[in-house]
């Protein structure tokens, strides 16, 4: 992957002559294209998408645009095989991105790396990353105010406090200009005279296996860093302290009070997808201010518990406490309540002590309560007091969903109590998930359903682990998936229905394999799915067709409505769907216009809520949506916000949770 200070590059560049022909990787399904009226000799976007990957900045070739505008004559899909010529490039590169928006993986990926495949093939790289600086900085959180480095004394960096660690890195392909980026950085500390054993180790914190979201730019590079547009010279100035999980970008740092003031070594390596490596040293001395410190306040924001545990830690000199005492002071208040607590504390045999504090009465739910910590060694010398303010949260029922960045599943409630996870981390064994998509819950039973996308299997599982079951391989025959992403169960019967995003084609099974049924029809990349057990009917979000479809399994009473667009009768790739079978409308998540939108098939009782943003009433790229219809609420994934919503389609009732590293599927139950 590649960026600079404004976006990520969301695919690879291919250096060729304009003009140089263009083949495909890998076999697939044409299901986008640049639209007729701008392909122009000008437009040096055009593209076409086959398969889960895209071609871009290239000349269509004829004989793919006369299949594409025959395409309604292949109800089964237009199939082109590996190696066809698709067209010719338009510029110097032709530009390569695999998987939908908001969805891209690093096409040089290695196996075994969070997928089970990975890297272009015979592309090899023997070439190693340079790593041409690196400085610290005081750790900071605007990526507006990068503050200046730590002073030099005779080439060694000193340090105090919470520090960032910026690393220029650069790597050139075999035969190619220094412009590529790095696939990790990462870090790694080491006392002086003690080379081998890390005091501290990070030593894969930048992971570029997917793309995270170009509002975390600022977050993998520091000031500085640029692209040249002509594949020049480009810099790359990794935020090497900060990690990159999944598609998540998470603030971190380099703590030193964790370690005694001295000197050490810090080592930042970069390596290529080919795990060609460079590291560099550089030679820091930590001289932290020796006053007591309080941090890692908690809590923050909003709890659900009533009595919640109020934590911190401090850190305190070891030359004034050592066999002395420190105090610390805890203060809860509201203006119903007040309780002090006082604490003393032995430090002959640690110099970071952590205190715990828990009312002695319930807390009041819907209240806003106001935390003091302040601590006071024995020569007197007082660190700086700590206020948080806490909101204890009204109570309410429970919402399934996937959280599918952190490879889990969550159940909450509105309010946050009752939170529980099941999963957290990437595999394929039991109470593991790769990208948990879709979810269905069964009030009946307990049972959650989960379409987890990367395994290629459906999951039946409770949320404590308990009765995990799972169902599905890779591939397009019996018993097979290629990416399931959305789910609905049946307590009836049994049955689960599933979108079988890269087969284009939905499946109808129960979790033992029996009842197998698939249907193809004509669609594109359908994502979200609602079964009518009324009726019989499947209600499908067919998201690169934009629309949605109504169908039974074996294709009888099929019926579609919507064509791209922003208004009315109009979707920008919807990702889920919802039937009400009381009243016939349909509730769907029209994902990248970012709003939700309420109709009925013939298009009678159109009605839309929401704008794009992260206020109250907006919504960034939503990608599930439940309908409860005994309280008319409405609960969404309110994905590229990390956070769910209720609302109704008035924007009534309006409530966020947050949390979430990005939420995806949501089912609502009792």
């Amino acid at each position: 992957m590649r960026g600079d200070r404004h976006h990520f590059h969301n695919g690879i560049d291919i250096l060729a002559t304009k003009g140089s022909s263009v083949y495909i990787v890998e076999s697939g399904s044409i299901t986008a294209i640049t639209p007729l009226k701008r392909r122009t000799v000008k437009n040096e976007n055009e593209f076409v998408r086959i398969g889960k990957f895209a071609y871009v900045h290239i000349k269509i070739r004829r004989s793919i645009i006369e299949k594409w505008n025959n395409r309604k004559k292949e109800p089964q899909g237009i199939f082109v095989p590996t190696g066809t010529l698709i067209g010719t490039t338009k510029l110097n590169h032709a530009h390569l991105t695999e998987g939908l928006r908001d969805y891209e993986v690093n096409s040089l990926r290695l196996k075994n790396r969070g997928e089970p495949t990975g890297g272009l093939s015979p592309f090899t790289d023997i070439s190693s990353p340079t790593i041409r600086n690196i400085i610290l900085i005081p750790d900071f959180d605007s990526p507006w105010t990068e503050p200046n480095p730590f002073p030099k004394e005779n080439d060694t960096f000193v340090i105090k406090g919470k520090v960032d660690i910026i690393a220029t890195a650069i790597d050139k392909i075999t035969g190619g200009t220094p412009s590529a980026g790095i696939y990790f950085v990462g870090y790694e500390v080491f006392a002086v005279g003690n080379p081998t054993v890390p005091v501290k180790s990070a030593k894969e914190n930048i992971v570029f296996d997917g793309l995270p979201g170009n509002r975390d730019v600022k977050g993998v590079y520091a000031e500085g860093s640029f692209i040249s547009p002509t594949f020049g010279q480009s810099v790359f100035r990794y935020i090497a302290s900060n990690r990159v999980v999944g598609r998540q970008v998470i603030n971190d740092f380099w703590d030193t009070t964790e370690v005694p003031n001295g000197e050490y070594l810090v080592k930042v390596t970069a390596k290529d997808a080919d795990l060609n490596g460079g590291s560099a040293f550089v030679k820091v001395k930590v001289d932290n201010v020796e006053l007591p410190i309080i941090f890692d306040e908690q809590p923050v924001g909003e709890v659900s518990e009533v009595r919640p545990k109020i934590s911190a830690k401090i850190f305190s000199p070891a030359e004034i406490a050592i066999g002395e005492a420190v105090m610390y002071l805890a203060e809860a208040t509201t203006e119903y309540y007040e309780e002090v607590a006082h604490y003393y504390v032995d430090t002959s045999s640690d110099v970071v002590i952590k205190i715990e504090y828990t009312p002695e009465q319930d807390l009041k739910e819907d209240t806003t309560y106001y935390v003091k910590v302040e601590a006071q060694d024995i020569l007197h010398n007082n660190a700086e007091p700590k206020e948080w303010t806490f909101f204890v949260l009204p109570v309410e029922g429970f919402i399934y969903v996937t959280d599918f960045r952190s490879y889990r599943i969550v159940k909450t409630k509105m309010d946050g109590s009752g939170w529980q996870t099941l999963g957290g981390t990437y595999g394929s064994g039991q109470g593991q998930f790769g990208r948990p998509i879709g979810i269905d819950y069964d009030d009946t039973t307990g049972f959650v359903y989960v379409a987890d996308d990367s395994n290629h299997r459906i999951v039946k599982t409770k949320m404590d682990g308990s009765g995990w079951q799972t169902f599905g391989t890779r591939g397009s025959g019996w018993g097979q998936f290629h990416g399931p992403f959305g789910i609905d169960y049946d307590g009836a019967t049994g049955f689960v229905y599933v979108t079988d995003i890269w087969n284009n084609r939905i499946v109808k099974t129960r979790m033992d394999g029996s009842g197998w049924q698939t249907f193809a029809g004509q669609f594109g990349n359908p994502m979200g799915i609602d079964y009518d057990g009324t009726t019989g009917f499947v209600y499908v979000a067919d998201t690169y067709n934009h629309r949605i479809v109504k169908t039974k399994m074996n294709g009888e009473g099929w019926a579609s409505f919507g064509t791209w667009g922003y208004g009315q009768g109009h979707f920008f790739c919807p990702m889920d769907v919802d039937y009400d079978d009381t009243t016939g409308f349909v509730y769907v998540a029209d994902t990248s216009n970012s709003r939700v939108v309420k109709t009925r098939m013939d298009s009678s009782g159109w009605q839309t809520f929401g704008t794009r943003g992260s206020g109250q009433g907006q919504f960034q790229y939503p990608r599930g949506i439940d309908y409860n219809d005994a309280t008319g609420a409405i609960h969404v994934a309110d994905s590229s916000n990390y956070r769910i919503i209720k609302t109704d389609i008035y924007g009534e009732h309006w409530a966020a949770l947050y949390g979430f590293s990005y939420t995806w599927g949501i089912s609502y139950g009792r």
